[in-house]
């Protein structure tokens, strides 16, 4: 069922994509490349877990698009179960990192005083690793790919805070898979 959910949402966040994508709220943008360095400060979260990082990228005021490397880790151990066989399973205390490259794309304008709110969907795609306090076994490592979408506040085309939905498959029996994400880009070249 929780699947079906997640399919449903990101589902409709992309049909609301199409609706309010480029319309006549706000004048649009000048459609030329304008391509600025940025450095984003990560948190994704939910009532289970919590990942924080750092990523640095580009973002294109022009087309509304950014790319960005980065690294999130767990700042705490996580209890985490893992079944071995059919009779036994194992609890250790993890720790995650996570290296990521993500792209997103805004979509729609309209605005609130001096923002731009905006709606947004990407991808975040990594390698997941960590390792078991006390034991020298190594936690499972795996590639991940984690759709998100949102809303994005742009302010001034030099910060974007965004605050959307992701939902990331870290293969663990304990943590849903369904997270809060939260950033602040900031743009290191202001566009006048």
């Amino acid at each position: 069922m929780k699947k079906q959910t997640t399919i449903l949402v990101i589902g409709f966040i992309l049909y609301s994509i199409g609706l309010f994508g480029q319309g006549d709220w706000k004048e649009k943008y000048n459609q030329d490349f304008a391509i600025v360095p940025s450095f984003s400060l990560n948190n994704d979260f939910n009532t289970d877990d919590w990942y924080t990082g750092l990523s640095g990228g580009i973002e294109d005021v022009g087309y509304q698009w950014g790319v960005r490397l980065g690294f999130q880790f767990r700042p705490f151990r996580k209890k985490i179960q893992l079944i071995d066989d059919s009779n036994l399973v194992r609890q250790y205390l993890e720790r995650k990192y996570l290296i990521f490259l993500d792209l997103d794309k805004r979509f729609g304008h309209f605005g609130i005083k001096n923002a731009h709110i905006q709606f947004y969907a990407g991808l975040r795609g990594g390698f997941l690793m960590g390792n078991y306090s006390g034991t020298r076994n190594d936690a499972d490592n795996h590639w991940v790919a984690a759709p998100f979408a949102g809303v994005c506040a742009n302010v001034h085309d030099n910060v974007f805070f965004k605050v959307g939905y992701m939902y990331f498959q870290d293969h663990l029996l304990n943590v849903d898979d369904g997270r809060i994400n939260f950033s602040i880009v900031f743009n290191l070249n202001p566009m006048e």
